[in-house]
């Protein structure tokens, strides 16, 4: 289907934010999401109705789970991706954020681990999977140690001023994503400070009253011809939709 010069947008009220163009024939979208279900492992209380995620190094070792969920996508080829964080201050340590304090894996879906569609409302550790950061066990390394990935900081030399944010993109993070696409759309992120010292900060939650400081995962895609039409109707029904100038 060739729709040239078509442009759509959505307001990002909701979490999400679409956006329809035609480059070289080819019908292309970009779309932002936020978490549908986000945490962190501390101890035996259940953190996921907070503001943030307390992302702690040392021998505390607080880490975030987020989940985005892509399957109203459909069977999307995912051309590029970034992922954002926000600090947001309110944390057991308010340190500042560098690149040295901070990582990002994906969990994979494997036997022993968090399963995908694990609960916010009753993930502890004790219920946690046998997944392991520290050796690389059922997740796929994303940090900025790996080639392809950009882990960028504003402003780049990090801060603890609420406000800073991580943007984490590259081609692992893409070959990540449209894996758990083909699995079920659901995309778990283990939010990690793999510094040996004791520092850290607090990660906007989707609960966080503070719109702008939400888990952002901001896609590019060639959606599948099946689901293009909904697209589009769920577009209109939003009241987004923009006329060819």
């Amino acid at each position: 289907m060739k729709l040239r010069g078509f442009t759509a947008h959505c307001g990002c009220a909701a979490g999400v934010c679409l956006a329809l163009w035609s480059a070289g024939g080819a019908l292309a979208a970009t779309i932002n999401l936020g978490t549908n279900a986000d945490t962190y492992l501390r101890d035996a209380t259940v953190r996921g109705g907070l503001e943030l995620m307390d992302v702690r190094g040392g021998s505390s070792d607080f880490r975030g789970y987020a989940r985005f969920d892509l399957s109203s996508l459909g069977s999307i080829t995912i051309t590029g991706a970034s992922m954002k964080y926000t600090v947001s201050g309110g944390a057991s340590r308010n340190d500042t954020i560098i690149n040295g304090r901070y990582a990002t894996y994906g969990l994979n879906n494997v036997v022993g681990n968090t399963p995908q569609n694990w609960d916010e409302t009753t993930l502890v550790p004790t219920l946690k999977g046998t997944e392991d950061v520290a050796t690389l066990t059922g997740v796929t390394d994303l940090d900025d140690n790996v080639a392809g990935i950009s882990e960028v900081l504003n402003p780049a030399a990090g801060s603890a001023v609420a406000g800073t944010t991580v943007t984490v993109s590259g081609a692992p993070l893409v070959a990540f994503l449209q894996g758990r696409v083909a699995d079920g759309g659901l995309a778990t992120f283990i939010l990690s400070n793999d510094d040996a010292n004791d520092r850290g900060f607090g990660l906007a939650s989707k609960e966080n009253t503070t719109e702008a400081y939400r888990p952002v995962l901001t896609l590019e895609y060639v959606p599948e011809p099946a689901s293009l039409g909904m697209v589009i109707l769920a577009m209109a029904a939003g009241a987004c939709f923009r006329r060819p100038r």
